[in-house]
């Protein structure tokens, strides 16, 4: 099926970009990505070939859902492509324009999932970065002494600063629940003894200076 043809028979219900080669195509995704989420190509192509241009393209564009078209039958070559180039769906010639509608429709539905799934991934690891920043204030406003906060000795003490850290992201990961639509809430835990620890560590390096 043609370009043109293919535009035709769902550019009704489709926004449809055309390219007549790999590199024209690879253009397009990085001018339009954001606006494209699924791409057709045809596997023999001038110049790159089909499985090039998807293998270039599950690396650029992860999230665009891919399909190759094809009238060769070579069992190897499909193989390697779809093992490489995350092939959504293989339509063979001749297609029918309820195929081509068919397998857009679902490959429309998978784009909404990753979508989807992307979204909630950020929003936990916003999340999670939240957490361990509150947890960072938290252990850098503690007293060590009277005069002295956690935050105040890793400015001066590598060993110190080493271990805060250490601390930190060491942290027990306790739960992290939705709050709203992909908004989520990161509860971490510190072990109770934990800033005494370095309150420890800090009068021994002061008695070892003192010796």
């Amino acid at each position: 099926m043609a370009c043109k043809y293919f535009a035709r028979a769902v550019g009704s219900e489709y926004e449809v970009l055309s390219a007549f080669g790999a590199d024209e195509a690879v253009g397009i995704l990085r001018e339009h990505h954001a606006r494209i989420s699924v791409l057709v190509t045809d596997f023999r192509m001038p110049g790159r070939d089909g499985g090039d241009l998807l293998r270039q393209v599950a690396l650029e564009f992860p999230q665009i859902v891919r399909i190759l078209v094809t009238a060769y039958a070579d069992k190897d070559m499909l193989l390697e492509t779809v093992n490489t180039g995350e092939v959504f769906r293989i339509l063979e010639k001749p297609i029918g324009v309820a195929d081509v509608r068919e397998v857009l429709r679902l490959a429309g539905e998978r784009y909404r999932e990753r979508t989807v799934r992307q979204q909630r991934l950020m929003a936990i690891r916003a999340s999670k970065l939240d957490a361990y920043r509150a947890l960072t204030e938290q252990v850098y406003g503690q007293q060590i002494d009277a005069n002295s906060t956690v935050a105040d000795m890793i400015m001066t003490n590598d060993t110190f600063r080493a271990k805060v850290e250490g601390l930190i992201y060491g942290a027990r990961l306790v739960s992290i629940t939705p709050v709203g639509d992909d908004t989520y809430e990161t509860t971490l835990s510190l072990d109770r003894n934990a800033v005494q620890d370095l309150r420890v560590l800090y009068l021994t390096q002061v008695a070892s200076r003192n010796r």
